[in-house]
């Protein structure tokens, strides 16, 4: 949720204020917003969303890293902005 932008992780998981899923910041429109707030808590580390993979089949998988899903082994592409 907007109002929630300041929630920030690099892990998949639940929001501790509203129990919604965690999305990738690509597909909100406050992604700006909460990619602000996590360089604000992470001075020394890259966006989150600047350096995720995932798979084009199992969009739930997720990697810092390119390499393999591990549900149907095709490459994992990087995340679009």
């Amino acid at each position: 949720m907007a109002v929630d932008a300041d929630v920030v992780s690099d892990k998949a998981g639940v929001c501790p204020k509203c129990e919604m899923k965690l999305v990738l910041t690509t597909t909100v429109k406050h992604g700006r917003v909460a990619e602000e707030n996590w360089l604000k808590q992470h001075p020394q580390a890259p966006s989150p969303a600047a350096t995720q993979f995932t798979c084009p089949m199992h969009p739930e998988i997720i990697s810092d890293k390119p390499g393999k899903c591990p549900k149907c082994e095709m490459d994992l592409v990087p995340v679009k902005k």
